[in-house]
């Protein structure tokens, strides 16, 4: 892994996105247009350096117009990228996670090219980050409190996020004791939660990429029932949930 910390906990670049309804070529023309227009040294990072030659508008831009390309192994070996803008085709799970942990403040725009209808990491990107769509110019319109509709799961998801320490990506023993019993709580409380939604709210509230990837991870497994080996004592109990109630209602009258 890279000798980098992880990054401030919330993203401020701005956020672009081209559908993948859009013929390749042309969301790849569109995307390379945006991409030198943006200041700073452009950058086009793919899941593999080499999946540059899969599409050749894509190598044919990239020589043309002196772009680096790069994949997430390669970025940090290849010489320092001075900062700026990024063009992200077929981003990847870990495409975003290396843009939102490991790129911090260097980057400041991105655009992601979709490429499988209803991709639930690309579409969780675009409400996090109220990605515009740039082959029309319109934004989503999502804020993070209406990504997921029930307030009761965002207060509690806002507790975890205020307890856990972001720097350990969800793998300290107290960290996970403390976001599975929220998600178990939740489901007790009968408040069941769509986990792509939790995903999307995660990312945009500040919780990292990496933990974003470990939320769906817990979640599906609480979702299915199945059991944790957990730290005894850390984190929500039984009957938690009437309290994260009771401040969703407080907030809600406010």
């Amino acid at each position: 892994m890279y000798d980098r910390l992880l990054v401030n906990r919330l993203q401020s670049y701005r956020a672009f996105f081209i559908p993948p309804d859009v013929d390749p070529h042309h969301a790849v023309r569109l995307g390379v247009e945006w991409l030198v227009q943006q200041p700073g040294e452009p950058l086009i990072l793919l899941h593999a350096k080499k999946m540059v030659e899969n599409n050749p508008s894509l190598s044919r831009a990239a020589r043309e117009h002196h772009i680096r390309y790069e994949g997430p192994r390669t970025i940090w070996k290849s010489g320092r990228w001075r900062g700026g803008a990024v063009l992200a085709p077929w981003a990847s799970p870990d495409v975003l996670r290396c843009i939102d942990d490991e790129f911090g403040r260097e980057v400041t725009a991105v655009c992601v090219i979709g490429w499988r209808p209803d991709d639930p990491n690309h579409r969780a990107w675009t409400a996090a980050r109220n990605a515009m769509d740039l082959s029309t110019g319109e934004s989503l319109g999502k804020r993070a409190d209406n990504i997921v509709s029930d307030p009761v799961v965002r207060v509690a998801l806002d507790h975890a996020e205020t307890y856990v320490n972001h720097n350990n990506a969800l793998v300290q023993p107290e960290d996970k004791a403390y976001l599975v019993r929220t998600l178990v709580e939740l489901v007790r409380g009968g408040h069941a939660f769509d986990l792509e939604d939790v995903a999307a709210y995660a990312m945009a509230t500040g919780w990292t990429a990496l933990e974003v990837k470990r939320i769906k991870e817990y979640g599906r497994r609480v979702l299915d029932r199945r059991s944790f080996r957990l730290d005894p004592g850390v984190g929500p109990k039984a009957g938690d949930c009437k309290r994260w109630e009771a401040e969703a209602s407080g907030a809600k009258k406010a």
